[in-house]
């Protein structure tokens, strides 16, 4: 992908949900924070955002510094959006180093998943319908159903492909391995699918 044309889905973006992070984006287009801040530098000497520390927001959005939002071994704030975490969809990464990134559900920890990459050495997704931590790798994925539940898409983990199928006939969406889900949740995003994460609909009254 050329830099401009990168740089116009960053706007996209932007001004769609009014802020991006750092870690989201790399993630997203699969390059190193160096890129990104360069893409962010360019665009903010355009006039199109505001650099801030962790991220850019539109101008005249009130977002000062995203880096001191989350921070490893903090589990009430997801690492890529900065909401709050539902335990019933939560996705957390570990390092080797004993560093732990939470995530609030599959759709922002598969982002940051494929951001961090080996960085990664253990991923463990909640089973939405027992709550049971599952291999972030062998889980099964619903993608896009029929209900809000966190950030959008919204994208939750099982345990069991027969689980995952029953949910799939109640409320749609598609059934999808690790690596589909992946690519999925990515494609979202690049198409401007992405909404900004509802605090007030987390699935929580399910």
């Amino acid at each position: 992908m050329l830099p401009t044309e990168r740089q116009q889905k960053i706007l996209a973006l932007l001004q769609d949900r009014g802020t991006v992070t750092i870690q989201e984006l790399g993630g997203l287009f699969g390059v190193s924070d160096m890129t990104i801040h360069r893409d962010l530098d360019r665009m903010a000497a355009g006039g199109h955002l505001h650099k801030v520390r962790g991220g850019a927001v539109l101008p005249g959005t009130a977002v000062s510094d995203f880096s001191t939002t989350s921070k490893p071994g903090d589990d009430t704030t997801c690492w890529a959006c900065h909401g709050r975490i539902n335990p019933r969809t939560q996705m957390v990464l570990h390092q080797a180093d004993g560093r732990q990134w939470p995530t609030c559900c599959p759709h922002c920890g598969l982002l940051s998943l494929a951001r961090l990459g080996t960085q990664v050495n253990l991923a463990l997704a909640t089973d939405f319908l027992h709550g049971r931590k599952v291999s972030a790798q062998t889980a099964v994925y619903v993608f896009d159903p029929a209900i809000a539940i966190c950030c959008n898409p919204t994208t939750l983990a099982f345990l069991r492909r027969e689980e995952a199928e029953q949910f799939q006939r109640g409320f749609g969406g598609q059934v999808l391995d690790f690596a589909a889900a992946t690519t999925a949740v990515q494609a979202a995003m690049l198409l401007g699918d992405h909404r900004e994460k509802s605090h007030d609909h987390t699935g929580e009254d399910l």
